[in-house]
């Protein structure tokens, strides 16, 4: 039996729509966390007994060992969110799998949006009420000239280069926050979007149809975008008390 170690962390804005009506709604975010640890047989085929026809065949395609464990672990931590969120079985939810993406849910709720990213084996997954995205990365050294060249316009380029300690953070907030707003976006959005014409700027600043959240977790930066502004990140987080249990 696979019991996740998860942390899920919540929080919920009062907003008015002036496009709609000026009735207050309420917006929520959860993020649902763990880890990809070693799981054994029988674990991991309870775990591929809830698969879809798509499920199976991705992760029959995907051929190291390490990422075949991160695929299984986070369509279990999937489900389990939605089943906490839902009052639904872990095999009510249908997946239809899609190439390089969270998959489509055909059965979700309406008004109901998630997104999912993993780094070094931690993976997070969140469930919104609005369009969102979310982008996770281990702080590590990397060859940061290189890929800076990549994400960055000329503004956060200059920017960069005149920074002198804390150079790796910057890099880590823009890439983060450029690939959470990346995700965020439609289909037809993505196909016409790189990473250089988003600006963290305009993230930060809040000068475009997007909003931005970062959190640093244990040596990972974490950056939500979501359609509709969110209050700054809660100082509460909701441990779920579960523990790895493989008889």
């Amino acid at each position: 039996m696979l019991v996740h170690s998860c942390l899920a962390l919540q929080y919920r804005e009062k907003w008015s729509s002036l496009r709609s009506s000026t009735t207050a709604q309420e917006h929520s975010l959860q993020l649902w966390f763990t880890r990809a640890g070693d799981l054994s047989k029988e674990t991991a085929q309870e775990i591929k007994n809830q698969f879809s026809p798509s499920e199976d065949r991705r992760f029959l395609a995907t051929k190291s060992n390490t990422k075949q464990n991160e695929y299984l672990v986070s369509r279990a931590l999937m489900r389990h969110a939605l089943t906490q969120c839902f009052p639904e079985q872990k095999n009510h939810w249908a997946f239809i799998q899609t190439p390089d993406s969270v998959p489509v849910i055909k059965n979700l709720p309406n008004n109901t949006f998630l997104s999912l990213t993993h780094s070094d084996r931690l993976i997070c997954f969140a469930i919104a009420t609005c369009q969102v995205g979310i982008d996770l990365e281990e702080k590590k050294q990397r060859k940061f000239p290189e890929l800076t060249n990549e994400i960055m316009n000329e503004e956060e380029l200059d920017y960069f280069s005149r920074l002198k300690d804390n150079q790796a953070d910057f890099f880590y907030r823009c890439w983060c926050a450029k690939e959470a707003c990346y995700k965020a976006l439609s289909k037809k959005h993505q196909s016409t979007t790189r990473l250089k014409e988003i600006s963290i700027f305009d993230l930060l600043n809040e000068n475009k149809d997007w909003f931005l959240l970062e959190q640093e977790l244990e040596g990972y930066a974490l950056a939500v975008v979501s359609q509709h502004k969110l209050s700054a990140c809660p100082d509460q987080f909701y441990w779920l008390n579960t523990a790895v249990n493989d008889s």
